[in-house]
């Protein structure tokens, strides 16, 4: 998994799953140069203005600018939706080598066997295996 500054992992150049091209390293190379080619067009668009041009360039050029700043703004929704899905499965995986495992349940089982039921007043045997000619008491279901 990345670290939240965007440092690389070794997820970082693999492929979303069913696609060839899409790395997380090129749809960010793809967002920053749509940024820089808005704000280069931008900063020229005032000499295109007072230019002269007929009004159909002037829609496509700054069309061109709207469009650019969108897929810049689409290529930080990916990214921000991809760095959530991969701390989910991070989040996923490390509660599956702990609370998930079936070792942490076993030993779960084995340390509230000896547990009273909710609500009743028998004592907490630590450990059942002090005793092992007394079974420990369950009242819980008869």
């Amino acid at each position: 998994m990345s670290s939240g500054s965007g440092s690389p992992d070794e997820n970082e150049n693999k492929p979303l799953p069913g696609t060839e091209f899409l790395t997380r390293r090129g749809w960010r190379a793809v967002g920053i140069a749509s940024v820089l080619a808005a704000a280069v067009m931008a900063w020229n668009g005032v000499a295109f203005i007072s230019g002269g041009w007929p009004w159909l360039a002037l829609f496509a050029y700054w069309g061109t600018v709207v469009l650019l700043v969108i897929v810049a703004v689409y290529t930080v929704l990916l990214d921000l939706r991809f760095t959530h899905m991969h701390y989910v499965l991070a989040e996923r995986e490390i509660f599956m080598e702990t609370l998930g495992s079936e070792e942490f349940r076993r030993e779960i089982r084995r340390v509230t066997a000896g547990t009273p039921c909710a609500g009743t007043a028998e004592p907490v045997e630590n450990d059942p295996q002090d005793r092992p000619e007394e079974p420990p008491a369950n009242n819980c279901h008869g």
